[in-house]
Formats: C-alpha cells, sequence, structure tokens
C-alpha cells in the first residue's frame, strides 16, 4: 500500500514557488544534522587515598586531620597546540548530601601528556562526626568544554581508638647511598609477603621535629627475593629519602598485616648532623 498526494496549482508560477520553499526546508534540515556536533570524550578520573595520619590506615582518618587524595587524570581534549587544560575542584559529603568541605576550583598547568596528576588535600573540621563520607572529585576540560565527576569513600573514626600492631622487621632500618640518592633499606619479616602476597606495598612517611610532613608519602613494593646493599646486608624493601635538612625527624613505615585490614607501623626516629650528611639512627 502506497500514499498518493496530489496537489493542485493554479499557476505555473505557484508550482515553482512550492518548489522552491520545499528546497529551502531540506536545506535547512541538511545543515542542523551535520553541525550535531560529534560525542566529545569527557576526560576519566582514578582516585588513591593515602593513609592517615593518626589511623594508619588508607582513606581512614580522624577529625581535624587533612584528608589527602591523589587524582590522575586521563583523556580530553587538546589545544590548537597540542596542549591539555584541566581544572579540579572537589566537595567532601556527609550524611543526607551535606556538604562538610569544599576544595575550590583550581587550573592546573597546561601540558601535552594527555593527563594529570594532581594532589588534593581537604582539612577535615574538629566537629565533624565519625561516620562514612564520599569525597566527590570534579575535573573539568577547559578545551573540551566537558567535565567528569568520581567519588572515594572517606571514613572518619574516633581518634582515641586508633591502636596498631607493629610491622614485625628483620633488623633495624638503615640508610644506603646509592646514584648520589639516600635510601631508607629494610628486611620485613616474611609473614608479611608469604604465598599469594607478592606485591605488598609499604609507605613511608616522613615527619619534622615540627610535626609536618617533609614532602610527600613514598610508597614501594615489598619484595619477595632478598637483596644486599653495599654493606652486604640483605634487604626486600627499599624506600627513597627526601631531602633532608640538619636536624631531627620521625619516619613510619605503614603496610598491612597479615590479614590484609588492620594497618601495621614501624617507627624510627632519624637524626642529620648538622656536621655530616649520613643519617643516624637514634631508636
Amino acid at each position: 500500500m502506497g500514499w498518493e498526494i496530489s496537489m493542485t496549482f493554479r499557476s505555473t508560477h505557484q508550482f515553482l514557488r512550492f518548489l522552491s520553499l520545499l528546497f529551502a526546508v531540506l536545506c535547512v534540515t541538511t545543515s542542523l544534522v551535520a553541525a550535531e556536533p560529534p560525542t566529545m570524550k569527557r576526560p576519566s578520573i582514578r582516585l588513591r587515598a593515602t593513609y592517615g595520619l593518626n589511623t594508619y590506615r588508607l582513606a581512614e582518618f580522624v577529625a581535624g586531620e587533612t584528608i589527602s587524595v591523589r587524582a590522575e587524570v586521563h583523556g580530553g581534549k587538546a589545544d590548537p597546540e597540542g596542549n591539555y587544560h584541566f581544572a579540579t575542584e572537589a566537595t567532601l559529603v556527609g550524611g543526607s548530601n551535606k556538604t562538610i568541605g569544599t576544595i575550590k576550583l583550581q587550573k592546573h598547568k597546561p601540558n601535552r601528556y594527555g593527563g594529570l596528576t594532581t594532589q588534593l588535600s581537604l582539612a577535615v573540621p574538629q566537629d565533624a562526626p565519625e561516620g562514612t563520607y564520599r569525597l566527590r572529585v570534579t575535573v573539568h576540560d577547559l578545551i573540551g568544554s566537558s567535565e567528569s565527576t568520581s567519588e572515594l569513600e572517606i571514613k572518619l573514626l574516633p581518634a582515641q581508638s586508633q591502636g596498631v600492631t607493629e610491622l614485625r622487621l628483620v633488623w633495624e632500618p638503615a640508610t644506603s647511598l646509592r646514584d648520589a640518592q639516600t635510601y631508607l633499606v629494610a628486611a620485613v619479616s616474611p609473614e608479611l609477603i608469604g604465598p599469594g602476597r607478592r606485591d605488598v606495598q609499604c609507605t613511608m612517611i616522613v615527619w619534622d621535629e615540627h610535626k609536618k610532613i617533609v614532602g610527600k608519602p613514598v610508597s614501594a613494593t615489598i619484595t619477595g627475593p632478598q637483596k644486599n646493599d653495599e654493606n652486604g646486608r640483605p634487604y626486600n624493601l627499599s624506600l627513597q629519602l627526601p631531602a633532608l635538612t640538619p636536624g631531627n625527624y620521625q619516619i613510619r613505615l605503614l603496610a598491612p598485616n597479615e590479614l590484609g585490614r588492620e594497618a601495621t607501623q614501624y617507627q624510627i626516629d632519624y637524626r642529620i648532623p648538622a656536621f655530616a650528611s649520613v643519617v643516624d639512627a637514634v631508636r
């Protein structure tokens, strides 16, 4: 079955006018369809939480502490020179979607790598109750005029209940000089790296005598087979120390315990004499 359209025109002029109007409508429709922009690929975000300085556990903090999260951004659109432009902002959200704190929109330097890695820090109010929160991070692609949002679950715990067990080491950590850099090396108990746990991560945090963090937390994998340092001591953990001026420092090594839930720690007091460049352990 087909459709028949019957139209009567009183004159040739009227017929030509109808054709011109029909042609104009078809042109406008075609241009609108052609002008529809293609789907823009939004940037993707990956969030990684650090250890709480008082809880010694990943993504778990106490009120009054500063939450630190690493954001890795990939994708987006480049400008004509091949540079990518991003801006980030974040919000800490509690129950009933209540805002607890914010990180204001900040623009980052243009780069040519199609990605961005940045550290986001947010101070938790002292009166924030314990519970589960969400850190909502939004990245803006300033060239592609698009944005993406990702959330990371954050837990606030009571400050008075944060007991941890000690990370078992075979011997006291020592320093090792390699390629003009100073490393902290240690032999971790094999119980932590038993069968099926070959990629255990250990994090090192350094505080100065004013209780301020020096540099950023450094992570390394605890390896299975042990190596020997320049003094013949075996080790399976090596972490590069930040540049330290003479003074007293506190270093914590953090790692999951055998069950993979609670954190274990090893605390070391270090001193760098004003007359030498070698780190002395005073624990």
